[in-house]
């Protein structure tokens, strides 16, 4: 399909999904009420970012998910966006611009954050952002563009960041680099998809709460190794628990711990760690395991 082209104005939501490579011109310019628009394709190209700001002053949610962005400069200005998601695999862009003075909601999933990131929002924004760790060669540029990032975001009401992680050394190059002059990540919220084996895991907890002293951490079971992570991490914090002495700087300020298990059918548990240890042989796939920690 060569072409989209409707004509209804009272349209309200827009949704499209293309094959891997197809190419396909969308023309919703009479449709001036549109408050929902979600594009899934290859390319977001420049163009199609300028036509949004241009047509859609209603435009409410914005969701663009594709392979590609290959243009040097972002800029999304729609006055009532409450909600955007932007999810890209490959980046090139160097400076992104977010001018939405209504944004609530902001999901950013890049393996490349532009080094220059400005969000202008009147309200207090919700940031969920995902890192796959095993794209950063150097823990400390990291760093400091994760803190740049953060900085120039200053109206952040939650920030979740969402990490893939396939080996510990990855979070070890991060420590590593700030273990001189120690400065923590301000995460409130945590959200963890780890690859690493047990013999890894207990590395991958000290190297995380290093670099940050997150309220929450969750993770989701039967997901990619969680599950043998989250037995690990209960083994350790219950070993912490009955310790007379810490081995590493974060358990000195650790102050307690407790589990929130959220199952099937509206199951809701908060347990201690010895508790939820108990009861790991009955646990299912894609059940929310969130850790509540106090410092």
């Amino acid at each position: 399909m060569e072409k989209i082209e409707i004509d209804v104005v009272s349209l309200h939501t827009f949704s499209y999904s293309a094959h891997h490579y197809m190419k396909t011109d969308i023309d919703l310019t009479s449709c001036k009420n549109l408050e929902v628009f979600k594009f899934k394709g290859y390319n977001i190209t420049e163009d199609m970012i300028q036509y949004l700001n241009r047509n859609f002053p209603a435009l409410k949610v914005l969701v663009l998910h594709g392979e590609r962005l290959h243009f040097q400069r972002i800029e999304i200005s729609i006055p009532l966006l409450e909600k955007l998601n932007l999810i890209v695999a490959q980046i090139s862009a160097v400076e992104a611009i977010i001018n939405t003075p209504r944004l609530r909601s902001f999901k950013c999933v890049m393996h490349k954050i532009p080094s220059l990131f400005y969000l202008n929002s009147l309200q207090e924004v919700t940031l969920e952002l995902f890192v796959d760790l095993s794209y950063i060669k150097h823990g400390e540029s990291f760093l400091e563009d994760f803190r740049e990032y953060l900085k120039n975001l200053n109206q952040i009401k939650l920030v979740t960041l969402s990490i893939c992680v396939y080996s510990s050394s990855e979070i070890h190059k991060i420590v590593s680099s700030t273990a001189s002059n120690p400065v923590l990540l301000d995460i409130s919220h945590l959200k963890l998809e780890t690859f690493t084996r047990e013999k890894e895991s207990h590395a991958l907890v000290d190297g995380l709460f290093c670099i940050c002293r997150p309220e929450s951490l969750l993770l989701v079971s039967g997901c990619a190794r969680n599950d043998e992570f989250i037995k690990n991490l209960c083994e350790k914090l219950v070993q912490i628990e009955n310790a007379a002495t810490y081995a590493n700087c974060w358990q000195h300020h650790l102050k307690g711990v407790k589990i929130q298990h959220c199952g099937r059918k509206g199951y809701n548990k908060i347990l201690t760690c010895e508790a939820f240890l108990d009861s790991l042989q009955t646990l299912e796939p894609k059940e929310k395991i969130r850790f509540l920690f106090e410092w």
